[in-house]
């Protein structure tokens, strides 16, 4: 998990795979646990953008 933040956070950025959880049964676990890896996979990205941005701001005031 810490490769796929470092990789994010570099701009390279992967959507989530779950093909092993995709081939079992349908169910409401199976449909939970997809809704969550969602919901943190677009958290991390939105946290890196939040994080990324404030360091922009923060260089860009050091210079001028």
């Amino acid at each position: 998990m810490l490769l796929v933040t470092f990789r994010n956070a570099i701009g390279e950025v992967g959507i989530p795979e779950y093909m092993d959880l995709a081939r079992h049964e349908p169910g409401i676990f199976k449909s939970i646990n997809i809704l969550l890896i969602w919901f943190t996979w677009y958290f991390q990205t939105f946290f890196l953008l939040v994080i990324m941005l404030n360091f922009l701001i923060a260089v860009i005031q050091s210079n001028y």
